[in-house]
């Protein structure tokens, strides 16, 4: 018995030193892997990773550093692979997620930008019912770059008219700017460009639309600044000065966007783009601390501003002309906390628009805010929301014919509503029936308290 112990042991230290001579074998093989990519000589680190590998197959830290050096060498397809098989492995932990996520980044933007290719959607903004060279009345253009500051690049879809208008002023396209986050593209902004007009971002995630160039601006110009609170660009009303708007350090601007968005030129692109930080990596915090007070003051706030409104409100209402004279409060984003959802008297037409407020990280936000004229406004129990228009309410949608409509769903990761769908043919589709059988929690009913001091001071006490 004793002997059979004895074996046992020895068996058990001779598996512990091989062991560990693999491992000190496969540290090796790892130093001069690392030393290979400072050197750039990819080749011979790929050599050295897959050494490494084979001494230590359960070691993540050498899958992810092969991942990266194929990336590196421009080999994706191989870099892809790696990361399928570091997918499989348990019990990742939190900086090896950030590590994947991070190599994973060129993958998402390839899938985003060739599903847009293929389907004509992207982000909800665009949504062409069709591949993107069925769209003969527009020419795509588009580029990968970060234009918020925060590391990260972003995707800027370039939509230019393939028939512009005589006029200077009319329309020539749309620039669409999406943020990539949880792997999905959400958008951060839409701007309309005219046929004499330009956008110029800066370093500092400003960007401002304007005539002509920084040297001769022509006129007036509009000044926006990054809010990464809500990962939104809004208006600034105080625009900088010429001078100011010189001395700072540019980006890019809209005159460079001249890559058309086919196959071909995405690969290149992606193969093109910088290998994110993982520190840079969004991560979302789920947990808020919430000073009920303070949010009660916020929305005081709003409200009376509202009711003391004599103007064109840039703060709160960017493309919206005309002032909100009812209110509700409910908890439409799901956190426990009421928001505060506004209706607003759309001037110089019949129909209303609707406006929701939460407050993030101790400022009150605008976090929808649907600046056409619309008819009713559901948000159902799941948190998303049905903006309808054409002058039809809830009951029309879902007792008659299809409406255009847009459909929102809140992200709780950037808190505000991105649009996921628009629809403004009138389409008959599974859709809008699937949304309208859910059950709602609010409609344009329910906003219906009128803006006075003493409701104000009622509701919010």
């Amino acid at each position: 018995m004793k002997k059979r112990i004895c074996i046992f042991l020895a068996f058990a230290v001779l598996l512990s030193g091989c062991s560990s001579i693999s491992k000190i074998r496969a540290s090796h093989h790892i130093k001069a892997a690392e030393k290979y990519l400072l050197e750039e000589d990819y080749e011979q680190a790929i050599i050295a990773l897959n050494k490494a590998i084979e001494l230590e197959p359960k070691n993540v830290d050498n899958y992810l550093l092969l991942a990266e050096a194929y990336q590196r060498d421009g080999q994706l397809n191989k870099s892809k692979s790696v990361l399928k098989k570091i997918k499989r492995f348990d019990d990742l932990t939190d900086e090896e997620i950030a590590k994947y996520n991070a190599l994973n980044m060129k993958f998402v933007y390839k899938d985003i930008l060739t599903n847009f290719y293929n389907t004509g959607k992207i982000g909800g903004s665009i949504d062409f019912d069709g591949t993107i060279s069925e769209d003969y009345e527009n020419t795509y253009l588009f580029k990968i770059v970060d234009v918020t500051g925060d590391g990260i690049e972003e995707i800027i879809i370039y939509r230019k008219s393939n028939e512009e208008p005589v006029d200077v002023q009319g329309k020539k396209g749309d620039l669409f700017i999406y943020k990539v986050i949880e792997d999905k593209a959400v958008e951060i902004d839409n701007i309309f460009i005219s046929k004499d007009k330009r956008e110029i971002f800066f370093t500092d995630s400003s960007h401002v639309n304007i005539s002509g160039d920084l040297s001769s601006i022509q006129g007036y110009y509009s000044y926006y600044t990054y809010n990464d609170d809500i990962s939104e660009y809004q208006y600034n009303e105080e625009d900088p000065s010429l001078s100011e708007l010189q001395q700072k350090k540019v980006v890019f601007d809209s005159d460079s966007i001249d890559k058309v968005l086919n196959i071909e030129n995405i690969d290149t692109e992606i193969e093109n783009m910088e290998i994110v930080d993982p520190d840079d990596m969004y991560v979302s915090d789920d947990t808020k601390d919430i000073d009920i007070n303070n949010v009660k003051k916020l929305y005081k706030d709003v409200l009376y501003r509202e009711y003391n409104f004599d103007g064109y409100d840039y703060e709160a209402k960017s493309y919206v002309t005309g002032s909100a004279y009812q209110f509700a409060l409910k908890d439409v984003t799901g956190d426990g906390v009421d928001d505060l959802i506004l209706r607003i008297d759309n001037a110089h037409n019949y129909q209303d628009s609707f406006a929701i407020y939460s407050v993030v990280n101790g400022k009150a936000y605008s976090i929808l805010n649907e600046s056409a004229p619309s008819s009713d406004i559901i948000i159902f129990e799941d948190n998303s929301t049905l903006i309808t228009n054409g002058g039809h309410n809830y009951i029309d949608y879902i007792t008659s014919a299809p409406y255009s409509y847009d459909y929102y769903l809140y992200n709780s990761s950037i808190s505000r509503f991105i649009l996921e769908k628009e629809d403004y043919n009138n389409t008959n589709d599974e859709y809008l029936n699937n949304i309208i059988k859910k059950s709602p929690k609010l409609t344009g009913a329910d906003v219906n308290i009128e803006i006075t001091p003493e409701n104000i001071e009622k509701m919010l006490k």
